[in-house]
């Protein structure tokens, strides 16, 4: 499916997410298989933080070149991930 040119911007951000994400989940996956299986959700955490870091970062650019209406999706895709990994890491904990 191709982009449409408004949200050809989008791309570098969800490749980003993806490749994040996927990282994020071989840590989690190692730190489970780890003698001590504790501290998951705080290892999470900071890789959330991470990803929103950057996430901000877009945002305040978007914002300064007077793009408000890239902001919201930017927001979108700045918290989208760590909710996935935040739920991920919740299943594989249950």
């Amino acid at each position: 499916m191709p982009l449409t040119r408004e949200l050809r911007y989008l791309r570098p951000w969800l490749v980003g997410a993806t490749v994040w994400l996927m990282v994020s989940l071989v840590v989690s996956l190692v730190h489970l298989r780890s003698a001590q299986p504790d501290y998951l959700f705080e290892l999470s955490g900071l890789m959330c933080l991470l990803w929103l870091q950057f996430g901000f970062a877009g945002m305040f650019h978007t914002l300064r070149k007077e793009k408000e209406r890239n902001a919201m999706r930017l927001l979108v895709i700045s918290l989208l991930p760590p909710l996935v990994l935040f739920c991920i890491n919740f299943i594989m904990l249950w």
